[in-house]
């Protein structure tokens, strides 16, 4: 009972190799045939998409830690929180449901959600933050 992966992302960069050598890897085509698997090759501009996906979560995270008065060494919690929530409650225009919906086929659970702030113990304190502190 392990995971079972429904689709992969992968560089449009491939190394060539020999259909019959011991490290050939299948094409896109030969690997969704084989194991129905649906690969994706990215396109060029998608790390202007990555870096306007990260500007969000930080913003989030910024605003989260700022309006819950707490630390700048909780950014990881912060961000971690932000992508959380953002991918169980942000709809995708053109299906008209969450991410989560999307990759899983079922609405997420949201009960557990709590608003963002709890007393907590310093456990690493990490020096280079500053680009979370308010503008």
């Amino acid at each position: 009972a392990g995971t079972t992966i429904t689709g992969l992302r992968a560089g449009p960069e491939e190394p060539e190799q020999a259909p019959l050598s011991p490290d050939y890897v299948p094409g896109p085509e030969e690997l969704e045939q084989k194991t129905q698997v649906n690969l994706q090759l990215q396109v060029q501009h998608v790390r202007t998409d990555n870096e306007r996906r990260n500007r969000t979560l930080v913003e989030a995270a910024r605003t989260m830690l700022t309006f819950a008065n707490l630390p700048l060494f909780l950014w990881a919690e912060a961000i971690a929180t932000a992508c959380f929530s953002q991918n169980r409650s942000i709809i995708h225009k053109r299906f008209d449901k969450t991410p989560y919906e999307l990759m899983n086929k079922r609405k997420p659970n949201i009960k557990f959600f709590r608003v963002f702030r709890c007393g907590c113990y310093l456990l690493n304190d990490y020096k280079d933050v500053g680009k979370l502190k308010a503008k």
